[in-house]
């Protein structure tokens, strides 16, 4: 996928975005999940690469949740991630029809899956490493 208006070129995957490429270079290894008309994926940051342990290794990983639309262009941070040591499971984002509101949680709810945040017009975190950002405006 070109997105011409910020020079990027991303491609996709099984799980959704795999990799974008510009000036802003991102990875991403969580599902994609639609709703209301957007497409919602994380972008994983690597932080403090250990190479000296002789294999990819991060000290912490940032989950940057990404709005884009259904052609995976014009993707954009959201105001709000999710820094951690390790993640034992996949980061689940759940639309609510109800409140219109995405739900993350480390895995499915009803599997004893931890919620990690509830993104909307008022943005919610659970746990420690989660942290709501200022908006660009």
């Amino acid at each position: 996928m070109v997105d011409e208006q910020k020079k990027e070129v991303s491609l996709l995957g099984f799980i959704g975005l795999l990799h974008t490429d510009g000036e802003n270079p991102r990875g991403y290894s969580q599902p994609a999940v639609e709703f209301e008309d957007h497409i919602y994926q994380f972008w994983d940051i690597c932080n403090d690469f250990n190479i000296e342990r002789g294999y990819y290794s991060c000290e912490s990983y940032t989950y940057i949740l990404h709005e884009c639309n259904l052609d995976y262009i014009y993707c954009n941070p959201l105001p709000i991630q999710y820094t951690t040591e390790s993640l034992d499971g996949v980061l689940r984002i759940l639309g609510n029809e109800t409140s219109k509101e995405i739900d993350v949680y480390i895995d499915y709810p009803e599997d004893g899956g931890i919620p990690i945040f509830t993104y909307g017009e008022h943005p919610r975190c659970y746990v420690a490493g989660c942290e709501i950002l200022e908006e660009n405006k």
